[in-house]
């Protein structure tokens, strides 16, 4: 992945997180680069009453379509530190993790325009 679809990657989650009106997220600036495939961007949320922050990971995958396109396909998945609190509490992975799916459905509808 290209250090451009990485940035086209970090704003499609960003911009589909903020439809999620229920909870919140906010980024906190932090985007890591750990292989050519790989992106990690920190969040803070709030879901309910309970705050905490974890870190998006997203793992692209590239394939080439019907017409012989090269195109990727982005997976989404949280991490969570020990300390904290939404690792803590037992609805939160779930609802963020649901989140998420809807997040990638997202991000792979526009990824590759």
């Amino acid at each position: 992945m290209t250090q451009d679809k990485k940035q086209q990657a970090a704003k499609l989650i960003e911009t589909a997180l903020a439809t999620k009106k229920e909870h919140i997220y906010v980024n906190t600036g932090s985007m890591g680069l750990v292989d050519r495939n790989r992106i990690l961007l920190d969040y803070n949320a709030t879901i309910g009453l309970v705050r905490g922050q974890f870190r998006i990971v997203g793992i692209a995958e590239p394939f080439t379509d019907n017409s012989g396109a090269e195109k990727i396909k982005v997976s989404l998945d949280s991490q969570f530190d020990e300390s904290s609190d939404l690792y803590h509490d037992g609805d939160a992975k779930p609802i963020i993790d649901s989140d998420l799916k809807d997040v990638q459905t997202y991000v792979n509808q526009y990824i590759n325009d």
